[in-house]
């Protein structure tokens, strides 16, 4: 799976903008492993604000966390995240 890196800086440029079947996520990343931690959000803003809170959950299970790089890509799925159940993020259908 391919996922680009977005920040606040993409707000309103093509990299916010969806493709049919990609959704924005909070990402994770352990050197070469990478997760997605909650989503698929429709916007690159939700995605951005639930990134605190993810990062503050998964060290709270992981207690390896502390370690990881988190941060907001889209993805080319709409899966949910990892945490989604933790955090009470549904997985919204497809669009």
């Amino acid at each position: 799976m391919r996922a680009r890196v977005l920040t606040w800086t993409d707000r309103g440029t093509d990299a916010a903008r969806l493709e049919p079947g990609q959704g924005f996520y909070v990402s994770v990343n352990d050197g070469d492993e990478h997760g997605l931690l909650v989503g698929p959000f429709d916007r690159l803003e939700e995605a951005l604000g639930m990134l605190e809170r993810a990062q503050t959950v998964a060290e709270a299970v992981d207690s390896r966390a502390d370690r990881f790089t988190y941060g907001v890509c889209r993805a080319p799925t709409r899966e949910p995240g990892l945490l989604n159940d933790r955090l009470g993020v549904e997985t919204p259908p497809a669009g």
